[in-house]
C-alpha cells in the first residue's frame, strides 16, 4: 500500500556517465527517509515501486512497472536476499531464480553483476557478467549505490568505498571525534549507519555488545 499523497515528499537526481550508463533523470517520492516510487523521464511515469519492513533499510519487495537494469529484467516483482548488516547478494525473481548477484567488500568497495557465466548459468563464478550498474541500487548496508561515482548515498552524506570515508563531516558530531570522515572506527562487521551519523550495532548471537563508534 502506497502512504497518502501528505506523507510523501520528492528527490530528483539525473545519470548518463559513463556510456555504458543510461542518460536519464528520475525523480523520486519518499515516505519518510524511504524511498517509495521512483518515477523516470520527463513524463515522470512510475517505473520502480518498493515496499519496506520494519528497519529503515530492509528492501523486502521491489516491483518493476517497466524493464529494468543492463540485463534489461522484465516488468513483475524482485526480492532482495541480504546478512544481517543488510549487505545484499543477490536479487530473485518471483520464482526464486537469481537475476543479478552483487559483490562488497568489509568497508563497501563494490562489484554488480548482471549473468552467471558457470556451467548452466551458474552465479558466483569467475566468468559472471560484471555490470556497470544495477536494476536494484541498494546493496552495502541497505544503502543506495551510485555506480557513476562508485559512493553510497547515507543520506546525511555520502560515502566513497574505495577510500572508505564519507566525503562530508559527521554533522552531529561537531568536533567531539578526531576523524569527522571515518565510516567506523572498528569492526565494520558488527555496526553500520543508516542515516550517515551514529553507528549502529548488529546484533549477532555469541557476540558481546561494543560500544558504539
Amino acid at each position: 500500500m502506497m502512504p497518502s499523497a501528505a506523507a510523501l515528499s520528492a528527490r530528483s537526481e539525473t545519470a548518463g556517465s559513463p556510456a555504458s550508463m543510461p542518460n536519464s533523470t528520475s525523480r523520486y517520492l519518499l515516505a519518510g527517509q524511504r524511498i517509495v516510487e521512483e518515477l523516470a523521464g520527463a513524463t515522470g511515469s512510475p517505473s520502480v515501486q518498493y515496499v519496506w519492513g520494519q528497519y529503515i533499510d530492509e528492501l523486502i519487495q521491489l516491483k518493476a512497472l517497466t524493464a529494468i537494469g543492463p540485463q534489461p529484467l522484465a516488468a513483475g516483482n524482485y526480492y532482495l536476499l541480504s546478512d544481517l548488516l543488510y549487505r545484499s547478494a543477490a536479487l530473485t525473481n518471483s520464482s526464486g531464480t537469481i537475476v543479478e548477484t552483487y559483490d562488497t567488500s568489509a568497508y563497501g568497495d563494490t562489484l554488480l553483476f548482471s549473468a552467471g557465466g558457470g556451467t548452466g548459468g551458474a552465479w558466483w563464478s569467475n566468468a559472471d557478467t560484471q555490470a556497470a550498474y544495477s536494476a536494484c541500487r541498494y546493496v552495502f548496508t541497505g544503502r543506495e549505490y551510485d555506480a557513476e561515482t562508485q559512493g553510497y548515498f547515507y543520506r546525511a552524506r555520502f560515502y566513497h568505498a574505495r577510500i572508505g570515508r564519507f566525503l562530508g563531516r559527521d554533522p552531529r558530531r561537531r568536533g567531539l571525534e578526531p576523524n569527522l570522515y571515518e565510516y567506523l572506527i572498528v569492526v565494520p562487521a558488527l555496526l553500520r549507519r543508516p542515516r550517515g551519523t551514529a553507528a549502529q550495532q548488529v546484533k549477532i548471537p555469541g557476540h558481546l555488545p561494543r560500544k558504539p563508534c
